[in-house]
């Protein structure tokens, strides 16, 4: 299981509940909360985030600039490009 964290020390502070109040899909595995407030996306493989961020990529698209839910989108894409297994599964 691959788990890539959103550290809640983003602007934002993101957590589970976001998922839910800005109508945005979780992962396969789902989202769950640690200890610290990080919310932790959930997935089988490497190329089953490179989906699920795809899959965010497109519906960015479709959201205003300048809204949480658009920073939102933005913080998780960011947390998975830079997971190191993501990073790895491009090379």
């Amino acid at each position: 299981m691959l788990r890539i964290n959103i550290p809640s020390n983003n602007i934002y502070k993101l957590s589970c509940e976001d998922f839910e109040n800005y109508q945005l899909p979780t992962p396969p595995n789902g989202v769950e909360t640690q200890v610290n407030n990080n919310a932790t996306l959930l997935f089988d493989s490497a190329m089953e985030a490179v989906y699920y961020a795809e899959h965010l990529e497109e519906l960015s698209y479709y959201v205003s600039d300048h809204t949480r839910q658009k920073v939102i989108l933005k913080e998780i894409l960011r947390a998975i490009h830079n997971s190191e297994a993501v990073k790895s599964y491009f090379s």
